[in-house]
């Protein structure tokens, strides 16, 4: 079986908490990942501004930071750097996010009802959990096209924030009153 398809049968539990991180150890029975192999996201970030691309353990690969993904393989490269855009521009208007103590990662989601989308989430460097799952263009039929941040601050139990399209999204951030206290 191969490490993508194993990706997917993990994801197949749709738990919140499965991150690329827990997903290495069980896949690499590597019980022993310290903090010091994580990458940050300020080295994400830095590494992208190079050009580069780094998973969130700090490889280069051809999944692009992508843990699942339903698309052509081939467009992945082209999904990251776009991803890698809109966290850029989105960072400073989120609270709490410490570019030391997190780090990002992307997933293609395939709904049953919709077409396929992206979203990255932003995670938590020593525990793993998403602290946003921001979807800057919505897939599932009921929301196409509409953008949300989804966090857990509410444990997940729906958006924190949505617009109908990226543009609004990051214009509502631009009001710090929208995810205070979130």
């Amino acid at each position: 079986m191969s490490g993508r398809s194993r990706l997917k049968d993990i994801d197949s539990s749709k738990q919140a908490g499965y991150v690329p991180y827990r997903i290495a150890r069980r896949l690499t029975n590597d019980s022993d990942m310290s903090m010091r192999e994580r990458t940050t996201l300020r080295q994400q970030l830095r590494a992208f501004a190079d050009g580069r691309i780094i998973d969130s353990d700090g490889g280069e690969s051809e999944c692009y930071n992508f843990y699942d993904w339903f698309c052509k393989g081939t467009s992945l490269k082209n999904k990251a750097e776009a991803l890698f855009k809109k966290l850029e521009r989105i960072l400073p208007l989120l609270p709490g996010v410490d570019q030391e103590n997190t780090y990002v990662f992307f997933k293609n989601n395939c709904p049953m009802c919709g077409s396929l989308y992206d979203d990255f989430r932003i995670c938590d460097l020593e525990s793993g959990d998403v602290i946003y799952c921001i979807t800057p263009s919505c897939g599932h039929d009921s929301s196409r096209g509409e953008a949300s941040i989804w966090g857990r601050a509410n444990k997940f139990d729906g958006p924190l924030v949505t617009a109908t399209g990226w543009g609004e999204l990051v214009k509502k951030l631009k009001d710090p009153s929208v995810l205070a206290g979130k």
